[in-house]
């Protein structure tokens, strides 16, 4: 190795070196949530406003159109034959 392929080598491990001084280039965020508590309790309303839907209909409050639109608020690509399936599983 010549004398100025060691200094671009050495130059460009001291850039390197600058670049990240603080090693945080692999931090994604210095703000990163401690806990997920807010997306666990996200998903357990939204699983029971789901199933709270299922049983209005169960007790005839709601009929079959207005519990398709409730999970197609949830999710826009259910449908009748996914609702078919899914009470054809509670109805065992």
């Amino acid at each position: 190795m010549s004398i100025k392929e060691l200094t671009a080598v050495l130059c460009e491990g001291v850039d390197l070196g600058r670049a990240d001084i603080w090693d945080t280039d692999e931090l994604v965020s210095l703000r990163e949530p401690t806990d997920a508590h807010t997306g666990l309790a996200d998903k357990q309303s939204a699983r029971a406003e789901v199933w709270q839907a299922v049983i209005d209909y169960r007790e005839e409050r709601i009929d079959f159109n207005e519990l398709l639109m409730s999970l197609q608020a949830f999710d826009k690509n259910v449908t009748p034959m996914d609702l078919l399936k899914l009470l054809s599983g509670v109805y065992k």
